[in-house]
């Protein structure tokens, strides 16, 4: 493994499904979220995964105070249909 490849994010932790990626993943799934792209990149020393969804974001045990307990290492890129906090008052 070069540099290049862990900067890209392709470390080998990711490769054995223990790292940042699998927890994403996971996260995406208990949410029922189908991600059309997961892309990371290093910023200010830590890792980002930009999600692209195409289709709706349903976040039904979410309300807009709970926008924060969204991982910080996840950040909606695109979604092309609604973002929707279902447990909005």
């Amino acid at each position: 493994m070069d540099i290049k490849d862990f900067k890209n994010g392709n470390d080998e932790r990711e490769k054995m499904g223990i790292g940042l990626r699998h927890r994403v993943d996971q996260w995406l799934k208990e949410h029922s979220i189908d991600a059309s792209s997961v892309e990371s990149e290093i910023v200010g020393g830590n890792k980002v995964f930009y999600i692209d969804v195409e289709g709706d974001v349903y976040l039904d045990k979410f309300d807009i105070n709970d926008v924060e307990n969204i991982p910080k290492y996840i950040k909606f890129r695109k979604v092309t249909g609604k973002f929707i906090l279902g447990n909005n008052k």
